[in-house]
């Protein structure tokens, strides 16, 4: 039963997102009035949001072949190494391809046109030291968390700095203090976990009201809000 769960949860995964984004695009206001609806079609996505919840069982099932049937540990570090890089590189491209989706899919009532332009090679950056934070948690003891704010804050300012219109780009000013004892405040209430909810929410308001709307060539802009 749970392995059917676990796979219907990853055959599904484009319609979650999808539900996500209407519900956040729904909550946003701009200064000006504007307001924002999600149009994305999930099955333009389906394979590559499956894709993104096999990675883990991919790599634990090829990491257990490579130890099982290579015994010289100079070949077997390079094959893993080979793997790594690759499993990273194609999560990079799935990525790319989930968040080009999202910001495509958000239609504004004042009918300007998001696209998303984030490059490879950062997004690849990213993926990485996610991946390594995260395999860092268990012999850490959860300690290299707090390395979590600083990787969140790049994200974000990263992400968010690469959607634009024609004329516009976002930008996000939220200060690392801010992020900082926000994320571990989040951490530590999400611990009940029916907390969640409540703390996606307070998160995602807060991120929305330092996200700003900039002109190419100025820096006068009208805040994003959540409703």
């Amino acid at each position: 039963m749970a392995s059917l769960g676990w796979a219907l949860l990853i055959v599904t995964a484009a319609w979650a997102y999808t539900r996500q984004y209407r519900w956040l695009a729904q909550g946003l206001r701009v200064s000006d009035g504007t307001t924002a609806r999600f149009t994305g079609d999930p099955k333009s996505i389906w394979f590559f949001a499956m894709t993104v919840g096999l990675f883990p069982q991919v790599d634990r099932w090829l990491m257990s072949i490579i130890n099982r049937q290579i015994d010289d540990k100079t070949i077997r570090m390079i094959v893993i190494l080979v793997l790594v890089l690759s499993l990273w590189s194609a999560q990079t491209l799935v990525w790319l391809k989930v968040w080009r989706w999202a910001v495509t899919g958000i239609a504004l009532s004042s009918g300007t046109v998001l696209h998303f332009d984030g490059g490879a090679i950062a997004c690849f950056g990213l993926v990485s030291l996610g991946n390594l934070l995260a395999a860092l948690i268990p012999p850490t003891h959860a300690l290299i968390l707090l390395a979590l704010p600083p990787l969140f804050q790049w994200y974000a300012r990263w992400w968010i700095s690469h959607v634009h219109s024609e004329r516009r780009r976002l930008r996000f000013v939220g200060s690392l203090a801010q992020t900082w004892w926000r994320t571990l405040a989040a951490l530590v209430f999400s611990i009940p976990v029916i907390t969640i909810p409540v703390v996606m929410v307070w998160l995602n308001k807060w991120a929305a009201a330092n996200i700003w709307i900039e002109s190419e060539k100025s820096s006068t802009p009208p805040p994003l809000t959540s409703s």
